[in-house]
């Protein structure tokens, strides 16, 4: 089962309150942070691997979207997983189909890391003449392909397509 770890900006939107909150997790392995910004007068979701930091956008969210949360999620990441080559079943090994839970977030270099990602995606966004004209794959695929030091801390700095495909992939695969 996935875990969105949702910041209380999202959980205000998606109205989940305290008790409808489940800290418990299969594995960190199903882990999704959740973070809600506006973007061009456009609500955005950034949604951020807890252990990879393999990260996407939802553009342009709507009321009628964040009702269908699940399935909004899953559609981006399929979209997007499927766009950086990895196959079915490395897909099934990282999205469980058994539902989800929402959770509080409870890791600061996580959130850290998405902020910066908010930061810059706002630039990346601008510099390519906004969201309804810019290229949001190739905005997240930069983000991926971005040097993350929350990924090795106090050491060199990894990639979170990198990372992820570690983690999903078998060794000597691809």
């Amino acid at each position: 089962m996935i875990t969105f770890r949702c910041t209380k900006k999202v959980r205000d939107l998606l109205r989940v309150t305290d008790r409808d909150l489940d800290d418990e997790s299969d594995s960190e392995l199903y882990e999704w942070f959740v973070e809600t910004t506006t973007i061009e007068r456009s609500r955005c979701s950034l949604f951020t691997h807890k252990l990879s930091l393999y990260s996407f956008w939802a553009l342009a969210v709507r009321k009628p979207d964040l009702l269908a949360f699940d399935e909004l999620f899953q559609h981006h990441a399929l979209a997007m997983l499927k766009g950086d080559g990895y196959t079915d079943v490395e897909i099934a090994r990282l999205l469980p189909r058994s539902g989800h839970r929402f959770a509080k977030t409870n890791s600061r270099p996580v959130t850290g890391s998405m902020n910066g990602h908010v930061k810059n995606s706002r630039w990346y966004f601008e510099h390519d003449g906004g969201i309804r004209v810019a290229d949001a794959r190739a905005i997240n695929q930069q983000l991926n392909r971005t040097p993350m030091g929350a990924l090795a801390p106090g050491s060199h700095m990894d990639f979170p397509i990198d990372v992820l495909t570690r983690m999903i992939r078998p060794s000597g695969a691809g």
